[in-house]
């Protein structure tokens, strides 16, 4: 069984009875608010829960809404590190990509309104070769430069299209980073780096792995917080 109810402060609030539910919860998603409730319990206990989670129910919708204006972004928005993006409206019936003097341009006919999503979507999946290809190019040469710099070895490099993870290495030194880092700042993608490269002399997360990352970027906390602000990307390549 479902209800609507209207928040005097965060409009509206789907509600769920729940058989399964063995407590109050609250969801907060791109369909907005939903309060679970099992069944039997008043929903005057369940708004008050709401209310006592109102701040962070407040933050959560702050995320949601900053993530979907994220996904919605403009190609020619992003900025990649080796190259921009152009996009020319031309006299054609299909669509070309072309990666000249670090510029990928983009022809299309000039019928096509590529600002409608399931455009911006065939783009981006035409885009994703260069991408990967210059990822692997100018990664496996901030790798080798970032291992021998602070004195690190390393096995086999990947590059991968990753949806959840920026980086990962594996207890045989093999590292894989996300192709989508191309389009951090410069100084981000290089601590993740750091942070793989940690791994192949502690595979944890304890605080000599910590101490070991702060030796090699002292400013480690701050890019490890500011590294999540563009998680969109993995997102925004990922959503069919």
């Amino acid at each position: 069984m479902t209800q609507t109810y209207i928040h005097k402060d965060l409009g509206k609030i789907l509600i769920y009875y729940s058989p399964k539910a063995r407590s109050i919860r609250v969801q907060v998603g791109d369909n907005g608010i939903k309060l679970i409730i099992p069944l039997g319990v008043n929903i005057d206990k369940g708004l008050h829960f709401v209310n006592a989670k109102q701040d962070w129910i407040e933050k959560a919708l702050k995320r949601t809404e900053q993530k979907k204006r994220h996904v919605s972004i403009h190609i020619t928005e992003l900025n990649s590190q080796t190259f921009s993006i152009l996009t020319k409206a031309c006299e054609r019936t299909n669509i070309l990509f072309r990666l000249h003097e670090k510029i990928l341009t983009i022809e299309h006919p000039i019928s096509l309104d590529i600002t409608q999503a399931k455009y911006q979507q065939i783009l981006l999946d035409g885009m994703e070769k260069f991408v990967v290809s210059e990822a692997k190019k100018h990664f496996s040469q901030r790798l080798a430069y970032l291992a021998n710099k602070g004195g690190f070895t390393y096995n086999e490099f990947r590059i991968q299209r990753s949806k959840t993870r920026w980086g990962s290495c594996s207890s045989k030194k093999n590292i894989n980073l996300c192709a989508y880092l191309l389009f951090v700042p410069a100084y981000l993608s290089d601590y993740v780096i750091i942070h793989e490269l940690c791994h192949t002399k502690e595979m944890n997360h304890g605080n000599t792995f910590w101490n070991l990352v702060a030796s090699q970027e002292p400013n480690y906390i701050t890019y490890r917080k500011e590294i999540k602000q563009y998680s969109f990307l993995m997102q925004l390549f990922n959503r069919k």
